[in-house]
C-alpha cells in the first residue's frame, strides 16, 4: 500500500492483484443511466473500480484514445478510489 494526500491506495498493477482481478470478473458490473449501479464496499470496491479502469484503458488504447480525466464526487471512498487508478 502506499499513501497519498492522506489516504490509502494499493500500489500499481502486480501478478497478484491481476489474478485477484481476474478472480472477481464472474461479479457482473452495472450500468444504468445514471452510471454504475453498485452498493458502496459490496460491488463498488478498488478491485471493481480497477476492473472498470483497465477496460477503459483497454478501449482507449483499441481507438488511439491517449488522454483520460480522473475525477470524484464527494463521497467518502471517492478520492481513494480515484488515487488507486
Amino acid at each position: 500500500m502506499c499513501e497519498r494526500k492522506g489516504y490509502i491506495c494499493p500500489e500499481p498493477f502486480t501478478s497478484q492483484s491481476l489474478n485477484t482481478l481476474n478472480n472477481n470478473m464472474a461479479v457482473p458490473i452495472k450500468f444504468g443511466t445514471d452510471g454504475w449501479r453498485a452498493i458502496i464496499a459490496d460491488d463498488y470496491t478498488v478491485d471493481n473500480v480497477m476492473r472498470v479502469a483497465e477496460a477503459t484503458a483497454l478501449f482507449m488504447k483499441k481507438h488511439k484514445m491517449k488522454k483520460a480525466v480522473i475525477g470524484h464526487d464527494c463521497r467518502l471512498s471517492s478520492p481513494s478510489l480515484a488515487a488507486a487508478l
